[in-house]
């Protein structure tokens, strides 16, 4: 393979055209194949992992089949040539099954210039487990990373905890970290997306220190997503500037959760709302529905929390939620302290 890296730069120096489509086939693949056509497919995620990619690749997976294992990659597009993660052929979505395998089934880090498109991914393990992931992006090394595509993925069945405070489970979920130097996204769409029976959580981004509002992610948009049967919150945007959350819809949240009704299943299970952003400036969430919410910890609808400003909501329908329609807090020790700008 490294062989044939070498003689398409070769052929290509003088270009910025020099990229190059892999095939993967579970069924007829194999992985000593070169995988750079239909007929020479790789056989395996673990073959694809292996893979330096390079500006304006394509990774195909065969439609109809089953991917075992989970995908990893720390390998950037550029801005006119993503690297791009698509089907090919006829047939249902090809399948990511990460078994447990790894914690997150499809996790791209400190990446830029991705789409991600037409894939279905599931993680599920014998038993549930904290901080499991469908696809995670991750930002820590410093800088700015994104411009990133997530759309038309379908992503189910990711039995993370039901626990907040035990670590929760997500279906798709970002996360910065500046502890060690300054690092943001900018540019983030997940579109048009499929969520199903994920433990805790469908949507959600992270930032840590979450007090600090000096480095927001730019340019998030959430929009079209289709959220059925999760476990705990719906869509949260945190640690964003300017983050655009539309024309999404969540139905049946919560209704799997064991002794919900009781105080210790509810505190158990912690505080879940449909749509609300946390540590965040200038959110604007319109369009949205969110119906059947379970259990009144918290159980609304829609929620406008604290450490931010400049929340907007307008043209959402929240209907037989058992919290009520909206929810507005504050926590004043963070406040008191300087860790929140309040709401």
């Amino acid at each position: 393979m490294l062989s044939l890296r070498i003689l398409l730069v070769f052929c290509c120096l003088g270009s910025s055209l020099c990229a190059v489509d892999y095939y993967l086939d579970s069924i007829h693949g194999s992985d000593s194949a070169d995988g750079t056509s239909e007929e020479t497919a790789w056989r395996s995620l673990k073959r694809a992992n292996q893979e330096n990619y390079q500006p304006g690749d394509v990774i195909h997976l065969r439609s109809g089949q089953v991917f075992v294992g989970y995908f990893h990659s720390n390998n950037s597009g550029s801005e006119d040539q993503p690297i791009q993660f698509k089907s090919y052929g006829d047939g249902p979505k090809p399948r990511i099954e990460a078994r447990a395998q790894a914690q997150s089934a499809f996790l791209l880090e400190n990446v830029s210039h991705w789409i991600v498109e037409g894939i279905e991914i599931t993680n599920t393990g014998t038993e549930p487990q904290a901080k499991r992931r469908g696809l995670l992006i991750k930002a820590n090394a410093g800088g700015v990373y994104g411009n990133i595509i997530l759309r038309k993925l379908t992503v189910r069945d990711v039995n993370g905890s039901v626990s907040k405070d035990k670590g929760g489970g997500t279906a798709i979920r970002w996360e910065v970290s500046n502890k060690k130097q300054p690092t943001r996204i900018d540019r983030l769409l997940i579109e048009d997306c499929h969520i199903l029976r994920s433990d805790r959580d469908g949507i959600k981004g992270m930032m840590e220190p979450w007090d600090d509002l000096s480095n927001l992610s730019t340019r998030v948009i959430i929009r079209g997503n289709l959220l059925e049967d999760i476990g705990g919150d719906g869509i949260v945007p945190i640690g964003t500037e300017g983050a655009l959350i539309e024309y999404n819809r969540l139905y049946g949240a919560r209704q799997r959760i064991q002794n919900l009704d009781t105080h210790e299943g509810a505190h158990y299970a912690g505080p879940s709302v449909g749509i609300w952003p946390w540590s965040c400036k200038n959110t604007h969430i319109r369009f949205n529905e969110v119906w059947n919410y379970a259990g009144t910890f918290d159980g609304q609808g829609l929620d406008s929390d604290f450490n931010c400003s400049g929340t907007l909501f307008e043209y959402n329908l929240s209907a037989h939620n058992a919290g009520g329609f909206f929810l507005v807090c504050n926590w004043s020790k963070h406040q008191d302290s300087g860790q929140s700008i309040g709401n």
